[in-house]
C-alpha cells in the first residue's frame, strides 16, 4: 500500500487512509514554486497527510494553500489541525463555507446529529482556523503557483451549496471534489454524491455541464483517484443522478 503516488506532472495523490481504510479519501498536492493541498480528509487522519508530505520531502512551512472543495468532514475535517502545522498556508474556500472553517461548532453539531457520537470519534472533530488566514471564493478565483501552473477555483454548487472545484488549465486537470461521483478502485461502480438535505439536482447538473466544458484530460476525484481520458464520465454522472432521483421519487410516492 503506497501512501503517495504521482498522478500527473507536478500533481500527487496522498491517501489519507480515511477512517482507517485505504483508497477511500484522497488529498491532492499540486507543486509549483508554491504548493497547494486540495481536500485534506478527516480530522482523525491528518497525520497521514503530513506523512505524505514528508515522503515528498516537502516542509510543512512551505505549503502555501489549503483548499477544501467543501466543508464535509471527509474533505475539510483536517483543515484546522493542518493549519496549525502549516503556519504559512492560506485556507481558501467558498464564501458560504468560510464561517464553518473559522467556527466549526455548528458543523460539528450537525455532523454529530447525523452520524452519532461513535462515528464522530472515528472521523474526528474539526478545529477552528484564525479568520485572517481564510480567503473566500465567490464565483471564481485564480491562484498562480509558479512554474506555469495556475489553478482556477470555480463555484460548483449542487452536492453542497458551498462547493468549489479546481482546474489546472495548463495541465487540463480537474479536481472535482464531490461535484462528480464516487468510484472506488475496489468497487468500480459509479456512486452519485447526492446527500440530503442540501443537495440540489438542477444546480448539480449545471455544475457538471460547466466542468465538462473545460474538456479535462484528467479528472481527480477524492473517492478515489485519477480518471484518465474518460469523456463519458460527465454523462454517466448525470444519467445515474437522474435515475436515482426517479427511483427515490417513485418510492416516496409509494410510501
Amino acid at each position: 500500500m503506497s501512501l503517495v503516488s504521482k498522478v500527473a506532472e507536478n500533481v500527487y495523490l496522498i491517501d489519507t487512509l480515511g477512517a482507517n481504510f485505504d483508497k477511500t479519501v484522497a488529498s491532492y498536492l499540486v507543486k509549483g514554486s508554491r504548493i497547494a493541498l486540495i481536500d485534506v480528509g478527516y480530522a482523525s487522519s491528518y497525520i497521514n497527510v503530513i506523512k505524505g508530505l514528508q515522503m515528498l520531502n516537502i516542509d510543512l512551512k512551505d505549503v502555501n494553500y489549503i483548499i477544501p472543495t467543501h466543508v464535509h468532514l471527509d474533505h475539510a475535517g483536517a483543515v484546522g489541525i493542518l493549519a496549525k502545522y502549516m503556519r504559512n498556508a492560506k485556507i481558501i474556500a467558498h464564501e458560504r463555507a468560510v464561517r464553518h472553517i473559522i467556527d466549526p461548532s455548528k458543523l460539528i453539531q450537525s455532523a454529530t446529529s447525523v452520524y452519532g457520537e461513535e462515528l464522530m470519534k472515528i472521523y474526528g472533530v474539526p478545529e477552528p482556523v484564525e479568520q485572517d488566514r481564510v480567503e473566500a471564493v465567490k464565483d471564481e478565483l485564480f491562484l498562480n503557483l509558479g512554474n506555469n501552473i495556475e489553478l482556477r477555483l470555480i463555484y460548483t454548487p449542487g452536492h453542497a451549496p458551498h462547493h468549489i472545484s479546481v482546474i489546472d488549465e495548463t495541465g487540463k486537470i480537474l479536481f472535482s471534489g464531490d461535484a462528480l461521483g464516487i468510484i472506488y478502485p475496489h468497487f468500480p461502480v459509479l456512486i452519485p454524491t447526492m446527500p440530503p438535505p442540501s443537495f440540489d439536482f438542477n444546480l448539480a447538473l449545471k455544475s457538471i455541464d460547466m466542468l465538462e466544458s473545460f474538456k479535462p484530460k484528467f479528472v481527480l476525484i477524492p473517492h478515489f483517484g485519477a480518471i484518465v481520458n474518460d469523456e463519458h464520465i460527465f454523462k454517466k454522472n448525470k444519467d445515474i443522478m437522474s435515475e436515482w432521483l426517479r427511483l427515490i421519487s417513485e418510492m416516496r410516492s409509494q410510501g
